[in-house]
């Protein structure tokens, strides 16, 4: 009886022999039905298809197919709709899409939260000093005269229509001299002339602004003490205003460009009367007794 022939195998090879094997049954089971293996392309360079955009509802957006048909890109194509919120706009950009809401306003209107209004009136107070400014419906836009004044013609005037000595007495007196000198004053046919009060004085001021009538200083016919004074009725620099030789006047006023007596006391300071220091439209109280200049009004 022969004896059969056996090859003998070293440990290592039988390593080799097994590792084989598993190879070529897990190849063989690798492609499954259709043979394919892992690198087949997914679909067809430069494909394109829809894809849902995500959080948009129903908006569809695109994806293209990668160049090497390996995977699907992106997809694109998502951006929100914008629906402009014009429903309430006549005019102007709407504030969601910055798109234009309507034309342009008429002449004369001007686009405001959306609707077309009328363009305000701008007084013109360059010639004036009271009034509307020729704005009808802006009453005082160019300033309100003094509660002893009235607006006629766009200038402040003294109520009613009062009238100035033009020019003044040229000699300075004390505080109760020049209240006797107006009272006894004769002039242009007319006997009724009287010292004028802190308000009346102070209107004829011009060129600043703190101590004109309808100026910040506080001193006026209703507030005639000590305590009404402050650094608002310190007035502006000295001759520097617009009537003749700087004087804070209307350039019309004639006389001495100095301190005038008003017929006001100075409430809690006996002995004290309120001028006006028109050389720097200063408003001040000072003793009855100093020799100041004086103009009548009537």
């Amino acid at each position: 009886m022969k004896r059969p022939f056996i090859i003998p195998i070293h440990g290592s090879a039988v390593l080799v022999v097994i590792a084989l094997a598993a190879t070529l049954l897990l190849g063989g089971c690798s492609g499954g039905d259709g043979g394919e293996t892992g690198n087949d392309p997914v679909c067809s360079a430069g494909d394109v298809k829809s894809c849902p955009c995500a959080g948009v509802g129903d908006v569809l957006g695109t994806q293209t197919c990668a160049s090497d048909g390996s995977s699907w890109g992106m997809c694109e194509g998502c951006d929100i709709p914008c629906t402009p919120a014009c429903a309430d706009r006549e005019c102007g950009v709407d504030p969601v899409c910055g798109e234009s809401c309507g034309p342009e306003c008429p002449d004369g209107e001007f686009c405001e939260n959306g609707q077309c209004e009328e363009e305000p009136c701008i007084p013109d107070c360059s010639r004036v000093e009271c009034g509307d400014g020729g704005c009808p419906d802006q009453p005082n836009a160019c300033d309100m005269c003094s509660e002893s004044e009235s607006c006629q013609n766009g200038q402040c005037v003294c109520m009613p229509d009062c009238i100035w000595q033009n020019p003044p007495s040229y000699e300075e007196m004390q505080w109760q001299e020049a209240v006797y000198y107006c009272e006894d004053l004769e002039l242009d046919g007319y006997s009724d002339w009287r010292l004028p009060t802190i308000s009346e004085l102070r209107s004829l001021i011009r060129g600043c602004a703190d101590t004109e009538s309808v100026g910040s200083c506080e001193v006026s016919d209703s507030c005639l003490s000590s305590y009404c004074m402050d650094f608002d009725c310190l007035g502006c620099g000295t001759l520097d205003g617009p009537g003749a030789d700087g004087c804070y006047w209307n350039a019309s006023m004639e006389g001495v460009c100095d301190s005038y007596w008003s017929s006001s006391l100075t409430l809690g300071q006996s002995g004290y009367a309120w001028e006006v220091l028109f050389h720097m439209a200063k408003l001040l109280y000072w003793p009855q007794t100093s020799r100041v200049y004086v103009r009548c009004v009537r």
